[in-house]
């Protein structure tokens, strides 16, 4: 039974790069199915139809950045490509990190984690902002526009990778085993975000 404010149960279905890193035991919240794991050259590889859709990913993204850039009367255009660099960044974290290339032991590894869950939260922020541009609140691809969209998604991305760090490192006030703060911003304020999004490209068209 799902609970709010705990990832156990998330976990217990879905490998999520922090999962390893919450919960009450040292190793942390374990999915009970695990993908096949790939051995090269001594080296184990994780979740491997996972970093296939990555790679994917990273292909179309960069597709994407090459047609937007070229659509040079688009509304937003500029704005939408920072869109496709933060899920760039963000896709990429995701990849080293679910593959174990850092492994889990490692103490750089819920750095890691923290940057790929802030770029999460700010790509769903910038994203929504994307959906204010239709109303034409200020000149698209103005200094002040994009401005607005760099500065208050870095300050985003800040404050989601505090609240991670603050979690895993469980600073005063703070619980990995029961991360509710990070459970907002993951699982409330994300899918907010996209929601707002979807209604402002309703409302627009």
């Amino acid at each position: 039974m799902y609970r709010f404010g705990y990832y156990d149960e998330i976990c217990a279905t879905v490998q999520m790069a922090a999962c390893p890193l919450l919960g009450d035991s040292q190793v942390g919240y374990e999915p009970t199915c695990y993908a096949r794991n790939i051995e090269v050259r001594n080296a184990l590889i994780f979740q491997m139809a996972t970093l296939i859709i990555d790679i994917i990913a990273l292909f179309m993204t960069i597709i994407m950045i090459i047609h937007v850039r070229s659509k040079y009367t688009a509304v937003g255009r500029k704005e939408m490509v920072l869109v496709f660099y933060i899920y760039f960044l963000m896709i990429i974290l995701d990849f080293i990190t679910i593959s174990g290339i850092i492994p889990i032991s490692s103490v750089v590894y819920p750095y890691f984690v923290a940057g790929y869950l802030g770029l999460t939260t700010a790509m769903c922020w910038c994203l929504m902002l994307n959906g204010i541009v239709g109303f034409q609140w200020t000149e698209d691809g103005t200094a002040a526009s994009l401005w607005t969209f760099r500065l208050t998604s870095l300050l985003i991305f800040g404050l989601m990778y505090f609240v991670s760090i603050a979690t895993f490192k469980e600073v005063k006030g703070f619980s990995k085993a029961h991360p509710l703060g990070l459970f907002i911003m993951y699982f409330i304020f994300n899918p907010l975000f996209l929601l707002i999004y979807v209604v402002l490209q309703v409302v627009v068209v």
